[in-house]
This record gives C-alpha cells, structure tokens and sequence, in this order.
C-alpha cells in the first residue's frame, strides 16, 4: 500500500514539473516577442541634391523629424520629394530628392535685400515676387534670363514730374546824357522792373530721385520796363574870376587868323555866318561843332562858332585875332576848347 502510495506521489510531482518546464517556456517564448515587437524600426535614408549624396540610418517616424535629427536644415522655399510630414513606418528605405532655393539679390526702387527663389527666370521671379513693371521701368539682367545661384536683379522705376516755375527776367538800364548835369552826377528818370516768365519743366526721376529735366514750355507773364539813368555831362572851368559850365570837351588843332587881306585876300572882313570877324569868333567844321556854338578855349577865352574855312576840316579850328601879329604869335598849337552850356 505504501510503495503504491509512493509510485502516486512521483507520478504526480513528474506531470506538475512538465507543467511548470512548459510554463516558464512559454513564458520566455513571450517576453521575447515583447521585446522584438518594442524594438525600434530602422530606415535607410537617401538624400540627393545637397551636393554629394547624403545616406544614413534613422529610427525616427517621420521623413521631417530624421533629416532634423541628422543635421540637414531646410528652407521653407526648398523642395523636396516626399514631403517632410512623409511617415517611414514600414519603409526599410527611402530616396529624397532634395531642390535647393537659389539666393540672388534684388534691389528695387534703391533698397536691396536677399531672396531665395525656385524661380527659373527672372521674369519668373518678378511675378514670385509681385514686382509689376510700368512702361518706363527697366529690370537688368533682362526678364528671359535664367536665375543662377548670386544673381543681382535690379529694377528702376523711371517716373516723370510736371513742375511750373516762374523767373525773373532781368532789366537792363538805358543811360542818357544831360549836358546840363555835372559830370558824375546821375538822376533816374524811371524806374526798373524785372519781368516774369513762366517755365514749364518735365522732372525726369529714377527711383524717386531726380536725374534730368527738360522745358516744354515757356511763356512771359511779363515784360521788364527797363531803368532809365540820366548822368551829366557837364564841367565846370573857372578862368578870370568866371565859371563856364560844358557839356563836352575836346582837344583840337588851332591856328590864327585876321579879319584882314593877310588872312583872306578876297574877303570884306566878315563871316560865314555874317558876323564881323573879330577876336572871339572863330572858324570851325560844322560836322564837329555846329554854328552858333558858345566856346571857352584854353589861352584863348571865350569865343562861338561863327565861321568856316576851307582847310578847316574835321579836328580843327582857327582862331580869330585883333591884329596879325597875335594871329602870329599864336601860330599852330593844340588847344582844349570847351562846348559850353545854353544857359
């Protein structure tokens, strides 16, 4: 009865062993899927168009967050294929093809500033960046130019002003003699006033900056009334205790002369004029001082025009003495003669 107790009991313990062999199998069996299943998921990651091409592994869920936590930074102007928010959950790999923005410089209306661009031309990029161009404005390079890496795009807005202004004209100043005024004196009979023009000017401007201009138009508004200045031309010489006012003076070639035979064979002793030919009538050239003209001559005195003679011609004068032997004595000398006032 024991030993058969015994051989139970054995057979017993022998079939829970099994049961807890198979358990603890089974147990191990699935702590190991677990952990495979908890294992992270590698990606291979190709990357072309940053230069040389770019391969590496990632464990991370999404196409954007993998290139981030590898180092390549992106613009939001570059494209790339497939998109960043691409997930890589099942995909063991993937190619990026990568389009870099290209930077270049556009200076417009005299401010600059850098830009990236996927623009293929630089008519393109105008539009990309809304720049519309009037019929006066200039772009350099030209619109069909292909956009490279650094290219300087300028545009110049040409624009044109209308402006009216108003000159001065200046007036000019007419001089007239006055016998009776003193030399050196002036007195204005009227008065100035400039006149005024209007100028109608076209203002040519390149980026709000003047760079020529031009007149259309021009019209007087007004005419100048010219200033009239009277100056003297009178003198005064005071010979004996007497002044004689002038009004001119010149310088001539004198000789003397007798109302006698001596002088003029076939006179009867008076003038040209009718006077009596005696001291203080002298013979003169109308065309330099008219008949009748009151004189004052230097070592001579006063005298008037009231003769003619026919070698007395142009810059000369002869003057007419009491006896011959003045008229001698005089002889041939220059005298100033003085052209004396109405008064």
């Amino acid at each position: 009865m024991r030993n058969w107790m015994q051989s139970a009991f054995k057979a017993g313990m022998t079939k829970r062993s099994r049961w807890a062999v198979l358990g603890l199998v089974a147990l191990v069996v699935l702590s190991g899927s677990i952990v495979w299943a908890l294992k992270p998921e590698t990606h291979m990651i190709s990357v072309n168009g940053l230069g040389d091409s770019i391969t590496f592994k990632t464990t991370e869920q999404h196409l954007g967050t993998a290139l981030s936590a590898h180092g390549i930074q992106l613009h939001e102007k570059d494209l790339i294929e497939p998109s960043l928010a691409t997930s890589l959950a099942g995909k063991k790999s993937l190619t990026v093809e990568v389009k870099k923005a290209l930077p270049v410089t556009v200076t417009l209306e005299g401010k600059s500033q850098e830009v990236l661009t996927q623009a293929a031309t630089v008519g393109d990029l105008l539009k990309e960046l809304s720049i519309a161009l009037n019929e006066n404005d200039s772009v350099t390079p030209e619109a069909s130019t292909a956009v490279s890496n650094g290219l300087a795009l300028k545009v110049v807005r040409r624009t044109e002003r209308t402006e009216v202004v108003r000159e001065e004209i200046p007036f000019d100043v007419e001089r007239e003699e006055d016998r009776y005024m003193m030399v050196g004196e002036t007195k204005e009979i009227q008065a100035g006033a400039p006149g005024v023009k209007e100028i109608k000017k076209v203002i040519y401007l390149e980026d709000g900056v003047e760079v020529g201009s031009a007149i259309v138009d021009e019209a007087v508004v007004a005419e100048p009334v010219n200033q009239v200045v009277a100056f003297g031309t009178g003198g005064v010489v005071s010979r004996g205790g007497r002044d004689f006012r002038y009004t001119q003076v010149l310088e001539l070639e004198s000789t003397g002369y007798t109302a006698g035979k001596e002088s003029n064979p076939d006179g009867n002793g008076y003038t040209y004029t009718g006077m009596w030919a005696e001291r203080g009538v002298v013979a003169v050239d109308p065309r330099v001082i008219p008949l009748y003209t009151r004189l004052y001559i230097e070592g001579y005195g006063p005298a008037i025009a009231g003769d003619i003679g026919g070698a007395i011609k142009g810059q000369k004068i002869d003057l007419c003495f009491d006896s011959l032997s003045e008229a001698l004595e005089w002889g041939r000398r220059p005298v100033t003669v003085y052209i004396l006032a109405d008064d």
